[in-house]
C-alpha cells in the first residue's frame, strides 16, 4: 500500500494486488472521461510496481527488466543492440466464439484490449525515438488518444446501462463487482486518462522525452488495473449467464451493448473499434456473425464505409510504427559504421534512450 497524490489529497491505492478494483470512494452512478469532474492524477507518483496478475496470461511480458528485491522497483531499462527492453502488460485476447456465455463478456473486453495495443505501439514508438520525437508527434498522439478515451467512456457506459442491469435483475452482484466499488474503480481509471490528456502543455522542447516516459508509466498503471478488473469479471459473469440465461438472451445483451455504440455521437468510429479486433484475430465467419447478428440493419450496411473512414483516421499507428523501424535501422547503421572504425561510443552517448520504469 502506498499513497497516490491526487491534487494534494492522498488516496490509498492498493498496488499489491492487481486484481483488486479498489474500495468505494463515492456513490457516483456514472463515469465521465472528459476534462472536467475529476482531480488530476499526479504523474510523479505513478511508478508501476504491480506484480503480474495471477492465474492467467494477463500481466507483464516476460522480457520485463529484473526487479530490485530490496526496493521492489524494476531496474532501469537499457539498450541492447537494436531493441529497447520494455516492460509492457500482456494484452491477450480472451476466448471467443466457443461458449456463448463467455463471448458475451470477452467480445467487448477483447475490443478494449485491441485498442490498448495500439496505444502501446504509439507510446513505444516515441520512447524508442526519444529525443528525435518532436512536438508534432506528441500532438498527433494526443489527438488519437482522445478518440480512445471516447471509446472507453462508451464501453463503461454500456457496462452500466446494459451488462450489469441484466446481471443484477434478480439480485445485486457482490464482492469486487458491487456497484459502489466498480464505480469508484472506474473513477480512478478516468483520472489516469485525464492526466494523460492534460500533458499537452508539458510536452515541449527537452521535456518531451520525460513526458513520454511518464505517459508510459501511467498507461501501465491503467492497463494493469483494467486487466485485474476484467479478470474478476471473467471469474463471475460467464457463470451467472450460463446459469440464469439462455443463448438468445445472451445475444440480446450483446445487441444492446452494441446499440450504445451505434447511437453514440461518433458511431462511425465507435462501432468499428468495437468490432475490428475480430478482423485481425478471428476467422471471417465469426466476424460476419457478429456484424449481422449484433448490429442494426443500418449499421450493417454502413460498416464497410465506416471501416475505410476509420483506416484513414487510424493511419497514425502505421506511421508511428514505420518511424520506429526507420529510427532503429538508422541507429543500427550508425553503430555498424562506428564499429568498422574500431571504436564504439560509450553508453553515455545513448543516455536519452535509458528509460525509467
Amino acid at each position: 500500500m502506498r499513497p497516490a497524490r491526487l491534487n494534494g489529497v492522498e488516496e490509498i491505492v492498493n498496488e499489491s494486488d492487481g486484481n483488486t478494483p479498489g474500495t468505494p470512494a463515492s456513490t457516483t452512478t456514472s463515469v465521465a472521461f472528459g476534462l472536467n469532474g475529476f482531480s488530476e492524477y499526479d504523474f510523479s507518483d505513478s511508478r508501476s510496481t504491480e506484480e503480474p496478475i495471477s492465474g492467467g496470461r494477463q500481466g507483464f511480458a516476460q522480457n520485463a527488466p529484473r526487479r530490485n528485491t530490496r526496493t521492489k522497483r524494476p531496474l532501469a531499462n537499457y539498450l541492447v543492440d537494436e531493441e529497447v527492453i520494455e516492460r509492457q502488460p500482456i494484452l491477450a485476447m480472451g476466448p471467443y466464439g466457443v461458449k456463448w456465455h463467455e463471448s458475451v463478456l470477452t467480445g467487448p473486453q477483447n475490443a478494449f484490449k485491441f485498442e490498448l495495443r495500439d496505444a502501446y505501439l504509439l507510446v513505444g514508438s516515441m520512447m524508442v525515438r526519444s529525443s528525435a520525437v518532436v512536438e508534432g508527434d506528441y500532438a498527433q498522439f494526443l489527438g488519437w488518444f482522445k478518440g480512445l478515451c471516447a471509446f472507453i467512456e462508451l464501453y463503461f457506459t454500456a457496462e452500466e446501462d446494459v451488462l450489469y442491469p441484466a446481471l443484477e435483475k434478480d439480485k445485486p452482484l457482490g464482492g469486487l463487482l458491487i456497484r459502489q466499488k466498480r464505480i469508484a474503480f472506474k473513477e480512478k481509471l478516468a483520472m489516469i486518462l485525464q492526466a494523460i490528456n492534460k500533458t499537452n502543455h508539458k510536452a515541449v522542447g527537452d521535456g518531451l522525452p520525460r513526458v513520454v516516459r511518464q505517459v508510459k508509466r501511467a498507461l501501465d498503471k491503467f492497463t494493469v488495473m483494467l486487466l485485474g478488473y476484467m479478470s474478476e469479471q471473467f471469474k463471475l459473469i460467464p457463470r451467472i449467464l450460463s446459469r440464469s440465461y439462455k443463448p438468445q438472451e445472451g445475444l440480446k445483451v450483446t445487441q444492446n451493448f452494441a446499440r450504445v455504440f451505434i447511437k453514440s455521437r461518433d458511431a462511425s468510429t465507435a462501432v468499428v473499434m468495437l468490432g475490428r479486433w475480430m478482423r485481425a484475430e478471428l476467422p471471417d465467419k465469426l466476424f460476419l456473425e457478429w456484424r449481422y447478428e449484433c448490429l442494426s440493419k443500418a449499421a450493417q450496411l454502413k460498416f464497410p464505409i465506416w471501416e475505410k473512414q476509420f483506416e484513414k483516421r487510424n493511419l497514425i499507428v502505421q506511421i508511428f510504427a514505420e518511424k520506429r523501424k526507420a529510427h532503429i535501422s538508422l541507429r543500427g547503421e550508425a553503430m555498424a559504421s562506428m564499429s568498422s572504425l574500431g571504436s564504439l561510443p560509450s553508453m553515455g552517448t545513448f543516455g536519452d534512450l535509458y528509460f525509467e520504469n
